[in-house]
């Protein structure tokens, strides 16, 4: 498990995918939650999202207020947690 402070200003992390499944859930403010190919989705103090192995996806904070989430992922042991996205 582990805590992000997601600020505002700041560009958010790029299309990425994990080596196992991720559940994340934000404790504070808003983020945008991107799936390539997908309309991004706002998600709010309260909400949150399972995102499954292999999913390509990315986190910004667009609003003007810090950001924090909490995430708990699942990974394959020996694997890097995360995987950049193939260029589309």
């Amino acid at each position: 498990m582990q805590m992000q402070l997601h600020l505002p200003g700041r560009t958010g992390n790029a299309f990425h995918t994990h080596n196992g499944d991720q559940w994340q859930v934000v404790v504070e403010g808003e983020i945008t939650y991107t799936v390539r190919g997908q309309p991004p989705r706002v998600l709010k103090a309260g909400e949150f999202v399972h995102i499954p192995r292999g999913t390509i996806h990315r986190n910004e904070n667009k609003s003007n207020a810090p950001t924090r989430t909490v995430e708990l992922l699942i990974m394959d042991k020996g694997k890097p947690q995360t995987n950049p996205a193939p260029a589309e």
